[in-house]
């Protein structure tokens, strides 16, 4: 098993980033969910850090297995939050594999309920606030478009629990079913609640978050699903990017995020990069196939 940790230390508090990979891609899920939960358990424990956000992926049909794996290894170190829960289809990978973001040091943690389920955590250490939510959804809506306005409204509720709006959220990561169906219609829904909102009062100077969209499928069947990190604090705490090197704003053709956003984390300054891809002045693609 492959695990990676990063860590970003300041006097008081260390962010801690882990990410963990199956030994063995062609073993069963059981055996490849255990032995990366097991992996994880130890890195938190080695450094004291406690969970703040978290992403699992794995194949269709897996999530009985990894959810009990996760509850084995963890223990006590889950607060209840509940994680995002991906689809992958990587060819004899069961479990792709997890992604946390913890916290150590004088950080204290509170999850925030979504309609009954802890969705995410206030993370209050130095005077800094940061909000962080993983796998959004909104089962409760028949159609793309209803659900995606709700877990913006959902996201909107819980950055609202630790005092804050749609104005603090510096990052966004967006899981779409067949994204390329209804890249567009997601678009619009998000630029016209961004806009009742205010974050787009004008295309000269709008505030938008930096966000991924990413084509993969929520285990519970949504058609999408959010995870994000909210800034809370002092103006300036987050600058937003809108382009970025020979990127030019998205907005410019429809894509209403950040090209980056600078953050003062709970550790020092973190910089959040947007999904980024090879793009023309007008949003198509380009060097397909040719990374």
């Amino acid at each position: 098993m492959a695990v990676h940790i990063h860590q970003l230390a300041s006097p008081k508090t260390t962010e801690v980033y882990i990410t963990a990979t199956p030994s063995d891609i062609h073993a069963d899920a059981a055996s490849q969910a255990a032995e990366i939960f097991a992996g994880i358990a130890d890195a938190l424990k080695q450094t004291d850090a406690r969970i703040v956000q978290e992403r699992i992926l794995f194949a269709p049909g897996g999530k009985d297995i990894v959810v009990a794996a996760r509850a084995a290894a963890y223990g006590a170190l889950d607060d209840g939050v509940v994680p995002a829960l991906l689809h992958t289809l990587s060819e004899g990978q069961a479990v792709s594999g997890v992604q946390v973001y913890a916290v150590t040091g004088e950080a204290t943690i509170e999850p925030i309920e979504v309609d009954g389920v802890k969705r995410g955590r206030i993370v209050r250490a130095g005077g800094q606030t940061v909000v962080l939510g993983s796998g959004l959804t909104a089962p409760e809506c028949e159609s793309r478009a209803d659900q995606t306005r709700a877990i913006f409204l959902k996201a909107e509720q819980m950055v609202g629990v630790a005092g804050g709006d749609l104005f603090d959220v510096a990052r966004t990561w967006m899981w779409l079913t067949d994204l390329l169906e209804w890249y567009d219609e997601f678009n619009l829904v998000r630029n016209e609640l961004f806009t009742e909102r205010g974050l787009l009062g004008s295309a000269e100077d709008p505030i938008l978050p930096a966000s991924t969209g990413i084509s993969l499928d929520d285990a519970d069947g949504a058609h999408i699903s959010m995870d994000l990190l909210a800034v809370l604090g002092a103006e300036g705490v987050v600058a937003r990017h809108q382009a970025g090197g020979e990127q030019g704003s998205a907005y410019d053709y429809g894509s209403a995020f950040s090209r980056a956003v600078t953050a003062r984390t709970l550790a020092g300054k973190t910089l959040l990069v947007s999904g980024t891809a090879a793009i023309d002045a007008v949003g198509n693609t380009e060097h397909l196939d040719d990374i």
